[in-house]
């Protein structure tokens, strides 16, 4: 499940929070697999999300300058 294993009580529930402040419906879904979907979003946001700056992904440009192999 990566670094959201960890995850303490207190930020579930922040996280909870925030998702019904932005129109996402968590109702019927575990703890384990909100961990998991968020641990996918947050790896998505990283490595493939489109920086419109840079025109490509963050891990792209990052790998491009030689900052991350």
């Amino acid at each position: 499940m990566g670094w959201l294993t960890e995850c303490g009580t207190r930020r579930l529930a922040g996280a909870w929070s925030w998702s019904a402040d932005h129109g996402r419906d968590f109702a019927g879904v575990s703890r384990n697999e909100f961990i998991e979907r968020l641990d996918g979003y947050m790896t998505w946001y990283r490595d493939e999300r489109i920086k419109l700056t840079f025109g490509t992904s963050i891990a792209k440009r990052r790998r491009e300058l030689g900052l991350m192999a």
